[in-house]
């Protein structure tokens, strides 16, 4: 990039770990909803077969 930048780099560096605290904020929020629906969820064995064997469980 050259040794002039190195006020540019700062800055870019800067914004990309905001937006990478932002989405992973949000990933794991997600994910902690859909596991916590996972075990609220109650099925009957043969739904519960069902799935296992469509490989979504």
């Amino acid at each position: 990039v050259g040794w002039k930048h190195g006020a540019l780099i700062e800055r870019l560096e800067s914004q990309r770990k905001v937006k990478s605290e932002a989405f992973h904020k949000k990933k794991t929020a997600t994910l902690r909803a859909k596991n916590e629906a996972k075990k609220a969820v109650k099925l009957s064995a043969d739904d519960m077969k069902a799935l296992e064997d469509a490989g979504y469980a």
